[in-house]
């Protein structure tokens, strides 16, 4: 029965994903920030919150996508252990695909400097498997990646329902919508909240421009870099 639900899950998506896709997707970000600590580090858990949440858009065509932090997120502030209260500064980083022509260009920001990598991309080794569940009236089926380049294991459910190659932190080449998506077991979890078939006059997609032009490797040495210097200092966290 799975097998044949999955047949025609595939051949619903090759008859839709030919009709013109574009749209606006709202996620909420749930981090747990305690399990980026090292495992005997009691006393940084009892001075932050185990979770940080925040909201990210998804502006897609049917070629493009631009993924970046919801412009109306209030600020980042969030109660303690202690029942303080922490600010958290998230990087403002802007993620754009052009699926026709494989090419990314990534605007990220590291402690206080933007850097911008353009690059070629490539379609993720994504495995479908044959488990399917519904998640706020969206039919889905269930896929895995094991991101070695990013060290990351990833578990997604997507809906052919909306047909875009599209997804959050730059997660795509599936055969639909990510309604939600876990990385490295619940580390970070995106869930869908909002969807809309349409996009206003002020929803532009395009690649972002100005920072620092760096290559991928490039960038990612910088951030082990810093992020060994941090832990040197503290042994406080990695970062995304």
């Amino acid at each position: 029965m799975k097998n044949f639900f999955f047949f025609v899950f595939l051949l619903s998506f090759t008859q839709s994903f030919s009709q013109v896709a574009e749209g606006q997707a709202l996620y909420e970000l749930k981090i747990n920030l305690h399990k980026r600590l090292k495992p005997d580090d009691e006393k940084m858990k009892e001075m932050m919150p185990e979770f940080k949440t925040q909201k990210m858009q998804l502006l897609f065509n049917k070629n493009e996508s631009y993924y970046k932090e919801f412009e109306d997120e209030e600020d980042d502030v969030q109660p303690n252990q202690g029942g303080g209260r922490m600010r958290f500064m998230s990087p403002k980083n802007e993620l754009y695909r052009n699926y026709k022509i494989k090419r990314k260009v990534d605007l990220k920001e590291f402690f206080g400097e933007k850097f911008r990598i353009e690059d070629t991309i490539t379609p993720k080794g994504w495995k479908i498997t044959n488990e399917s569940k519904k998640i706020n009236n969206y039919n889905c089926m269930h896929a895995t990646l094991n991101d070695t380049t990013n060290k990351k294991v990833v578990s997604a459910w997507f809906t052919s329902q909306i047909p875009t190659m599209s997804g959050p932190e730059g997660y795509g080449f599936l055969p639909g919508l990510i309604v939600e998506m876990t990385i490295n077991e619940d580390e970070m979890i995106y869930t869908l909240m909002d969807y809309k078939n349409t996009l206003s006059k002020k929803d532009i997609i395009q690649a972002p421009t100005g920072g620092k032009l760096i290559t991928e490797i490039e960038f990612k040495k910088l951030v082990e870099s810093k992020t060994k210097e941090m832990r040197g200092r503290r042994g406080m966290m990695r970062t995304n």
